[in-house]
This record gives structure tokens, sequence and C-alpha cells, in this order.
């Protein structure tokens, strides 16, 4: 099990460089205004926010109940989800909107799960003091990153906005497969 635990460690890092590099937010806007007006970009937006005030609460609750290691795992299936269909969509609303709920899922999923798994995978190995100075270095590198990833995405974006969204869909598939050498970490008296 320490071997496990000691492996989530390594990916966590990874984990969070994934889902902060974020392509697609360079160029959604210019691709749902140019393809839905405003009225539309701010619909969209506006199910999107929704969608995740609707979902924050049900899946801190999966997290609790079904663990943090599954619910990261369907962040990732959400978000291949949500970038497929941006892909795909086009200008067909309802696909885009799809994409949107989808989006929101996964940000209300992973919020909080990441570094709850973080400190959970700490505390199991008997290191929860170092959580502070970890996480923060995941964060900034994840900051870091980020910011890349917008650049990356605005340069794609200038050949073909749906480019942005293909880089998103493959990130979010490496997301997932590095979930799935994720372990769960063993519930302790105190968690419960």
């Amino acid at each position: 099990m320490a071997e496990a635990l000691h492996r989530n460690l390594r990916l966590i890092s990874m984990h969070e460089l994934l889902v902060r590099t974020s392509p697609w937010m360079a160029v959604f806007v210019l691709f749902t205004r140019g393809r839905f007006d405003l009225d539309g970009a701010i619909q969209l937006a506006g199910l999107y926010y929704l969608a995740v005030v609707a979902f924050e609460v049900p899946s801190g609750w999966a997290s609790d109940r079904f663990g943090r290691v599954v619910t990261l795992r369907f962040v990732g299936l959400a978000w291949v989800g949500a970038f497929t269909c941006w892909l795909v969509g086009d200008d067909r609303f309802v696909v885009i909107a799809t994409g949107q709920v989808l989006l929101a899922l996964g940000y209300a999923g992973i919020s909080g799960t990441d570094v709850t798994f973080h400190y959970d995978t700490l505390e199991a190995l008997g290191r929860a003091d170092e959580y502070a100075d970890r996480q923060a270095r995941v964060a900034s590198r994840g900051l870091a990153v980020g910011a890349s990833g917008v650049l990356i995405g605005g340069a794609i974006g200038l050949v073909d906005l749906r480019w942005a969204f293909a880089l998103s869909l493959l990130l979010a598939v490496a997301q997932f497969v590095v979930t799935l050498g994720f372990r769960e970490p063993p519930r302790t008296s105190q968690a419960e």
C-alpha cells in the first residue's frame, strides 16, 4: 500500500499540470460568439455557472461517499465528453451546451477533491505536516502551466479555434489515464 501511496504523490503533480493546462480558455468566447452571437455566448456561460452550482454539493458528496479517485476519474471522463462536444459541435447549440454542462460537472467534481486526495495520501503516509508546502508547489506549477496553456491555445486558435479543443481533449484523456494510476488512501477514523 505504501508504494501505491508514494505513486499517488508522484502522479499528483502530473495530474495538476494536465488539469490546469487549458488551451480552450483562450478561444472559447471567440468560438461561441462566432457561432451564436453575444446572446448565445451569454446563455452558454450562464448554463455553465448554473451547472457548477447545481453539481457542487452532489459532487462533494460523491467524493466523500465513493472516493476521491473515482471522482477524479469521473472528472476526466466529463472533460473528455465536454471537449468532444466542442470539437464536433460546430454551430449546434445543444451539443455545445452539453459540453458546457459536462465541463461544469468536471470542475464541480474536482473542486476540493484533488486537494483532499493529496492531503489524504500524505496523512496515510504519516506526512500530513508536509501538505502546505507540497500543495503550494503543485498549485504554483499549475498556475504557470495554465498560463502557458492559454498562450498555446491562443496561438493554435489562430489557425483553427477547434484545434484548441482538440488539444484540450488530448489533455483530458491524459488526465484520465493518470487517474488510473491513483490508489485510494485508506480512510482514517478522523476522516470518517
